[in-house]
């Protein structure tokens, strides 16, 4: 089938194309909205500015196409192979993507705000993606780029996070109880009311963080850098601070520190 012909049918109603073989096409900015394309192959499609909201895309290959700026919008991914697929400024709020293969995809400021991750296989580069109320409990992104990526009220708890790259992003409310952050880079990260209960933050860079009223209870911040960190009402109790480092020592002064390990290594009581 020619694209021609596809359109011809689509725009008589016709909306099930399943398993049709696409590779290379140009499908750039056409409205396709509602399509099932499910099992399709679109290996290399031009799909540049699309709209594929609410679309059937699920097992489809998808590896290195071209969606940047496409409109994937509550379409269903599941089980896609997205490999090598070029997704920056693609709208995938609220998509279906369990499953799916996103390994070396460019999701660069891609919007996956509320979209369903679970067991995806994602990319290292996430550098400004919006993952705003995604689950991502468990996920490996040791050493990825996810610096001002918005990561609102993302479930992050028991994921690790070994040396990632977290900078000046927004993880306001966001859970990360019992994750590994060892090693990580969160300069000047918004961290405001979230949950850090438990987690592993040895050895990273918190310097001008913004930690106020956030959960840290039984947390490892041995050898921290917390220069410039605002900790205003933060939950410190029973953490650990050995070695950590401050500009000034009333950084902690408004923050709950109930049997918690100082700098020092003396217990406050």
């Amino acid at each position: 089938m020619n694209i021609d012909e596809l359109l011809n049918r689509y725009a008589d109603g016709e909306r099930d194309f399943g398993a049709i073989n696409l590779h290379s096409a140009n499908l750039t900015g056409l409205e396709l909205s509602g399509v099932n394309l499910k099992g399709a192959n679109l290996s290399s499609a031009q799909l540049r500015g699309a709209n594929l909201s609410e679309a059937n895309l699920s097992g489809a290959n998808l590896s290195s196409a071209q969606l940047s700026y496409t409109n994937l919008c509550q379409a269903n991914l599941s089980g896609a192979n997205l490999s090598s697929a070029q997704l920056s400024y693609t709208n995938l709020c609220q998509a279906n993507l369990s499953g799916a293969n996103l390994i070396s995809a460019n999701l660069e400021n891609a919007d996956l705000s509320k979209a369903n991750l679970s067991r995806a296989k994602l990319p290292t580069r996430l550098s400004g993606v919006n993952l705003s109320e995604v689950d991502l409990i468990g996920v490996n992104l040791s050493k990825a780029n996810l610096s001002g990526a918005k990561l609102h009220k993302t479930d992050l708890s028991k994921a690790t996070l070994s040396e990632a790259n977290l900078s000046e992003a927004n993880l306001s409310g966001a859970n990360l109880s019992r994750a590994n952050l060892r090693s990580a880079y969160l300069s000047k990260t918004m961290l405001k009311g979230a949950n850090l209960r438990e987690a592993n933050l040895a050895g990273a860079n918190l310097q001008q963080a913004d930690l106020s009223e956030v959960n840290l209870i039984k947390a490892n911040l041995g050898g921290v850098n917390l220069n410039g960190a605002n900790l205003t009402n933060a939950d410190l109790s029973e953490a650990r601070l050995r070695g950590s480092q401050f500009v000034k020592p009333d950084q902690l002064n408004k923050a709950i520190l109930t049997g918690t390990e100082m700098p020092d290594g003396t217990i406050h009581e």
